[in-house]
């Protein structure tokens, strides 16, 4: 069967379908990406191994049945022509993660097995080492600020005086200009894997280019503020950390996330954070 799958919203929502794609086309299923984020990422998603087809949201669909996770395309909202299949979404409170709640489409035709590993998703993959720790401040270009932890430059910071290179990606908007380290400027977001993939280790937010370096199967610390770590559950190898004793958060898809002035859920402490890394670090 022909199944025409919605890539919608940010670049981390579509890396957690990639678990569903991945299980839907190992049960034999011909899989067409139909992409319409919030930025241009059709070229990054021809590299996907799973994918037989890459389209614009806009290029008609044909004979297929829709497939559309936690985020369905815009696009293919009020078309009543189009044969789209039941969808599993999540809602807050959150009990299991987006990437999970997304395998059950492909549940629906038969998968049975637990969420597959996608480290090998992206096709010719550079993974030459050239950087010990990558950061990513992420916070979606300065839109979701609640995002940023600003105790990334002194983590950085640390391994630089411990001996480590460290590259910066992000965004002039995302912060990157107070972090020590080499700034990485990918021209073209499909080459972005592969930059991230010479890191030895990467510490980030909770954003989509940090959830594309854990997808990659790089070891990853992510940092949750306001967020909801069972939600956003990175779909690799990955050390969750998260503020303590704050009891309002994750005030994601709540009226607080608009009403909060004081933002406590970004109070971590770095040492918390640099520990992970070396943990992590020291594996390899």
């Amino acid at each position: 069967m022909r199944l025409a799958i919605g890539l919608a919203s940010g670049l981390g929502n579509a890396v957690f379908m990639l678990p569903a794609i991945k299980a839907l086309k190992g049960l034999g299923h011909r899989v067409a990406l139909y992409v319409q984020t919030d930025f241009p990422t059709i070229e990054l998603w021809r590299r996907c191994s799973y994918a037989d087809e890459v389209h614009d949201i806009s290029e008609p669909v044909g004979e297929a049945r829709l497939v559309a996770g936690q985020w369905m395309p815009p696009a293919w909202k009020n078309r009543a022509e189009l044969r789209l299949l039941p969808r599993f979404q999540i809602a807050y409170p959150y009990t299991i993660s987006e990437a999970r709640s997304n395998l059950r489409l492909a549940e629906y035709f038969g998968y049975t097995g637990e969420l597959p590993d996608i480290s090998e998703w992206c096709k010719a993959l550079d993974r030459t080492p050239r950087w010990d720790v990558g950061i990513v401040p992420g916070c979606k270009g300065g839109i979701w600020l609640r995002k940023r932890w600003p105790g990334l430059a002194a983590v950085a910071e640390h391994f630089i005086l411990a001996g480590r290179n460290v590259a910066v990606f992000g965004l002039e908007s995302d912060g990157v200009n107070d972090i020590p380290g080499e700034h990485i400027r990918t021209e073209r977001i499909e080459t972005l894997p592969d930059a991230l993939a010479r890191c030895r280790l990467i510490i980030g937010t909770d954003s989509g280019v940090a959830h594309l370096a854990s997808s990659l199967g790089i070891p990853t610390v992510m940092i949750f503020t306001a967020t909801s770590e069972i939600k956003g559950q990175p779909v690799g190898p990955c050390k969750i950390i998260t503020p303590a004793n704050v009891s309002c958060r994750p005030c994601q898809s709540t009226q607080r996330w608009q009403q909060c002035a004081d933002w406590k859920c970004r109070s971590i402490d770095q040492m918390s954070v640099i520990k992970a890394g070396e943990a992590l670090i020291h594996r390899l």
